[in-house]
């Protein structure tokens, strides 16, 4: 899972601000950093995820062009 792959303190700030329903000035506290840093935090575990999201889907869209051509060739 793409989440599984932040660096631990940028997953535990964007769970607390998504999941947790947290505003960043409650996740900084409850992570002990200030606010900017609980925005950065969240900020680049967004970038990663959008990262991670965008390899997975290039992969499946590479991977099911490869089967169908792989189906194609094998049937002729």
């Amino acid at each position: 899972m793409a989440l599984n792959r932040l660096p631990e303190p940028n997953r535990q700030a964007l769970t607390m601000y998504y999941l947790g329903e947290s505003s960043i000035k409650e996740a900084g506290l409850a992570l002990g950093t200030s606010s900017q840093a609980a925005k950065m935090r969240i900020h680049r575990a967004r970038k990663q995820l959008q990262k991670e999201t965008l390899n997975m889907v290039t992969d499946t869209f590479k991977a099911e062009a490869f089967a169908r051509f792989q189906g194609t060739v094998s049937s002729q």
